[in-house]
């Protein structure tokens, strides 16, 4: 199954030397909030808020994913606190819990967006993640594989710290990035742990929903091969994942979808899920059960 979703990926980019930079430090009550860039491919760099605990010797990584929103002017920066709305800094939650968190920005958000044509307004920029979506998939790619590669790459400078340690790495995301985050998490067998917030119900229910997600989503023929249940059946044979999903988040995520997930893996001891009575959203009795269960996995 692996290789043939492999396949269904297409043309993943060349990895390059990070060449990672320190754009500027910002010193926090516990912690520092550092903007680093790096390499992702050849010619193009990537700017990543960096989360660091004071005083720390070799602690575990992770990596945040932002939502999607459709908002395309805010990416990592939700994340790491800097707008108005705390429910989505995940990231500065778990830099005060002791972990180095490297939050990116996912290509057509925040600083990745087009700054030129795709610019004028919300719905220029929602035309940009569609032009991107096209343009991938006529050289043999998707979208969804090129955010792997980026996001993969985040994880290559977690483990280029000394002060992480590399055998404990996760990975955390609400909506589109919890939908991120579980991809990740069986793409990139470095990670150890992965938590997913309102990410994902199964394909085949969302397509007989009739529910349009965003580009970032759809892998040409993945149906023919498998679905979300398989993904994290295969996951979960030797890595954690813990999922959280609304009753009332059927415009997203529909509950059959999950309860289908939950079904092909209820004798799994690495798998948990929550369904929670409430909508599309990450509130704090979903964040105490997801940061206890990342905190035993990496105990273990």
């Amino acid at each position: 199954m692996r290789e043939q979703i492999i396949k269904c990926l297409g043309k993943f980019p060349e990895k390059v030397e990070l060449n990672l930079i320190e754009l500027e430090s910002i010193e926090k009550d516990n912690y520092y909030q550092k903007l680093v860039e790096y390499n992702v491919e050849k010619d193009e760099r990537v700017k990543s808020y960096l989360l660091v605990p004071k005083g720390i010797a070799k602690v575990p990584g992770i990596l945040a994913v932002h939502q999607h929103h459709s908002n395309w002017d805010i990416g990592k920066s939700e994340v790491v606190g800097l707008t108005n709305d705390s429910m989505y800094s995940y990231g500065v939650d778990l830099v005060k819990k002791g972990y180095v968190v490297i939050a990116p920005d996912i290509i057509c958000f925040e600083d990745r967006k087009d700054n030129d044509k795709f610019n004028t307004d919300m719905e220029s920029k929602a035309r940009y993640e569609r032009y991107k979506f096209c343009d991938y998939l006529l050289h043999g790619t998707t979208l969804q594989t090129k955010t792997l590669h980026d996001l993969s790459v985040a994880i290559d400078i977690l483990s280029s710290l000394e002060y992480v340690d590399h055998s404990k790495i996760g990975v955390i995301g609400h909506s589109l990035g919890g939908q991120e985050a579980i991809w990740l998490e069986w793409y990139d067998k470095r990670i150890k742990v992965g938590a997913s917030s309102c990410g994902l119900s199964m394909m085949k229910d969302i397509i007989e929903n009739k529910i349009l997600h965003s580009f970032y989503l759809y892998v040409p023929n993945m149906l023919n091969y498998c679905d979300f249940d398989e993904i994290i059946r295969e996951i979960t044979v030797d890595r954690k994942l813990i999922m959280s999903s609304g009753l009332k988040d059927e415009r997203h995520c529909p509950i059959s979808g999950v309860k289908a997930i939950e079904q092909t893996n209820c004798n799994n001891s690495n798998f948990k899920s929550i369904i929670f009575d409430g909508d599309h959203q990450f509130a704090d009795n979903e964040k105490i059960v997801i940061y206890d269960f990342i905190d035993e996995a990496f105990k273990e």
